[in-house]
């Protein structure tokens, strides 16, 4: 179960290494501005990442390497509503990532799979 907690980003490793089953979600793409971090250490494991707060932000190379490193399956979208729009959100991860329609609809639903299992 779930609490919200936030966890400095050299913690995260360890965290996961000693609870390889605790469902985790590194928000903003594993770290608002961390995103080497992110690419070296989280990137390909079992951790959620959601895209909140990320689009106007992270650089396009670093993007495209942490989406083609880090599983689809295992990513999340996220607004950080009310400061971002959802929708305007969704636009601009479409834009950014060029994912399908059929592959956005996919992203849109694996939250409830991290939620349910």
């Amino acid at each position: 179960r779930g609490t919200g907690a936030c966890v400095q980003k050299d913690d995260m490793a360890a965290i996961l290494d000693k609870f390889p089953k605790l469902r985790v979600c590194a928000a903003h793409l594993g770290g608002f501005r961390q995103w080497k971090y992110a690419l070296d250490v989280l990137a390909d494991r079992n951790v959620w990442m959601d895209t909140s707060s990320c689009m106007q932000e992270i650089d396009d190379d670093t993007l495209r390497a942490i989406l083609r490193r880090h599983p689809r399956e295992r990513l999340v979208f996220g607004t950080d509503y009310p400061i971002m729009d959802p929708q305007d959100e969704i636009d601009a991860l479409q834009r950014r990532t060029r994912f399908t329609d059929s592959e956005l609809d996919e992203l849109l639903m694996n939250g409830s799979a991290m939620l349910f299992g």
